[in-house]
């Protein structure tokens, strides 16, 4: 009888230890699909953000007659590769750098009769704005995307199309960041024709996916997820569509990175341990029947599933109806600090809720008692667990409930989600943060002006809006090179911390343009506005070379009637003013 029991159990707990590492592979792939989730997200609102700032820009600066010397003077401020102006019809009325051979046609193709390689200015010139896949530029003859917008202008409809090299691209610090906590995870975005925009493989760069990895290309167009490859090799995959484009954002990396808790020897260890036990059991059978043979049944039992417990890589924790530990996992020790002879017959509320929680744990095993009904989530949720030594840490609890005996016990499993909370918030923070300077990206200082704007039209406080741009950056770019240039920008964003305060918002709105939200400020703004012009006058260090550079600042107070574009139109308004007086 004692042989088949020993049986039986190593069966059952076979079975246990599968089933918890295939329902842990699970869970761990889903997460690798949902951050897979988010970057294609982050990639569609930041293509949004900046067919949105185009179209800005070219119904701001681009009203009326254009040209070519305007036009090319917008697009070099603006750091584009290339830039074209077209009417409806499709002819080329400006272009950056300037051509005048190119003007009134399009690299011999009318748009109208439908040419395939500028498919993405067919919908523009019908409305809607669009992207395109990598296309070679017709005035510097470069890889680019292009951006094309339809817009309104005194002299009609208009399409502004804006090129940026594809080996320079701001999504690609981006796509490196996203899957930095992989190493041996390759990133691509590709275009509609199989060609890579950016990677976090540099080289790979408007190379075919093809030529780059020519097993994942052919797999992924039969199905968008799964797994590539044999044994050591192996890895796994996921594909998924830029909305809005005709792109697709991959994401693979090897299993053995993806599954960091279950390398093949990790995931034997369960299964030797299962070994173990079996050839233990049999062993103790022959040496202590007689001694085995006064325990109860309730004993063994508990005794077998507290092994099976401790192969569970999830914190397991038993509660009785008085709020009692009664079962306690080593997982629960690696998670909370507490040894099982330490927790159990101890108060869960003292051992493991926070202070602010046991109110509500202890209301809640009340209500129990007294109507024997609890409302248990469905679902694992997110809460917060104390550590022996009082520091906090955020889990995932699934909670369930049995009788025994006519006894209730409650039963929850926890897991630590700190890497994941931690890895959640640097995806905001790149979703929200420029990655050169550190500051506010466009999309989150237009959202905080907007508040501040909202704030001070509801209490009647000061708000001003300034607008910096360094001048001639181009030609320091040209002069000195973009590591210099970019130095500069980082310098800048620093002095600017300085200048302001911790409650004042900074952002960097894009190629050299920086704003600040000044909110309740008691002096005169006029008089800030020419202490950070003198302060961000001082030349710069880079390489040991002192390189001179000014800045161009225009300011706004809101006036009644201001929406908040329109504010910050005006102090881009003024700033403008501020550098042709410059340059008198």
């Amino acid at each position: 009888m004692l042989v088949v029991l020993a049986l039986a159990t190593a069966v059952g707990a076979g079975r246990q230890i599968a089933e918890s590492q295939d329902a842990r592979r699970a869970t761990i792939t889903e997460r690798f699909v949902a951050l897979h989730t988010t970057a294609t997200r982050f990639v569609e609102a930041y293509l949004v953000q900046i067919l949105a700032h185009q179209e800005e820009l070219a119904v701001s600066v681009m009203e009326g007659p254009m040209t070519s010397i305007r036009f090319n003077e917008i697009a070099r401020q603006n750091q584009f590769t290339s830039a074209e102006l077209l009417d409806l019809g499709g002819r080329l009325l400006a272009v950056s750098p300037p051509n005048a051979d190119k003007l009134g046609q399009k690299a011999g193709c009318t748009f109208r009769d439908g040419c395939q390689e500028y498919e993405y200015l067919q919908k523009a010139l019908t409305g809607t704005p669009s992207v395109s896949d990598v296309v070679i530029s017709t005035s510097r003859r470069r890889l680019v995307i292009d951006f094309a917008v339809p817009y309104g202008s005194g002299s009609g409809q208009r399409v502004l199309s804006t090129g940026y090299a594809i080996d320079d691209t701001p999504l690609r610090p981006f796509v490196v960041g996203a899957t930095a906590s992989h190493p041996t995870a390759d990133v691509y975005l590709v275009d509609s024709k199989g060609v890579v925009i950016t990677g976090n493989q540099s080289h790979t760069t408007g190379l075919g996916m093809q030529e780059v990895a020519p097993a994942l290309a052919n797999r992924m167009k039969e199905q968008p997820a799964g797994f590539l490859g044999e044994g050591g090799d192996r890895r796994y995959y996921v594909s998924g569509p830029v909305e809005g484009t005709g792109w697709h954002l991959v994401f693979a990396l090897n299993v053995a990175d993806l599954y960091p808790t279950l390398t093949p020897t990790q995931a034997k260890a369960p299964w030797a341990a299962l070994l173990g036990f079996l050839l233990m059991a049999f062993g103790m059978i022959f040496l202590f029947t007689r001694a085995l043979a006064g325990r109860t049944e309730a004993e063994g039992e508990h005794a077998r599933q507290q092994a099976i417990l401790d192969t569970a890589a999830d914190a397991f924790i038993g509660m009785d109806g008085a709020g009692l530990v009664t079962d306690w996992n080593i997982a629960a020790t690696r998670l909370l600090g507490w040894t099982r002879e330490e927790a159990v017959g101890q108060s869960v509320s003292s051992l493991m809720i926070t202070p602010p929680d046991r109110e509500t744990h202890s209301t809640a095993l009340r209500t129990f008692h007294e109507t024997h009904i609890t409302r248990l989530p469905s679902r694992p949720i997110s809460v917060t667990a104390q550590h022996c030594d009082g520091h906090e840490i955020p889990v995932e609890l699934t909670v369930s409930r049995s009788q025994w005996k006519g006894t209730w016990r409650f039963h929850g499993f926890m897991r630590d989600i700190t890497d994941r909370i931690e890895h959640e918030q640097q995806l905001t923070d790149l979703a929200l943060t420029d990655p050169l300077t550190g500051l506010a990206n466009r999309r989150a200082f237009l959202d905080r002006l907007d508040q501040a704007h909202a704030r001070a039209r509801r209490h009647g406080s000061a708000l001003g809006v300034l607008y910096a741009d360094v001048d001639r950056f181009k030609a320091i770019n040209d002069t000195y090179g973009h590591a210099a240039g970019d130095a500069i920008l980082r310098d800048v964003a620093e002095r600017m911390r300085i200048l302001f305060r911790t409650e004042d918002t900074i952002g960097r709105l894009g190629g050299d343009e920086f704003a600040v939200v000044c909110e309740d400020f008691e002096g005169a703004f006029e008089e800030l506005t020419e202490r950070v012009r003198q302060a961000l006058a001082v030349p710069y260090s880079f390489r040991d070379q002192s390189i001179p550079a000014t800045v161009s600042i225009g300011l706004a107070v809101p006036s009644a009637t201001d929406t908040t574009e329109h504010l910050l139109e005006r102090a881009d308004t003024s700033m403008y003013k501020a550098k042709a007086t410059q340059r008198l």
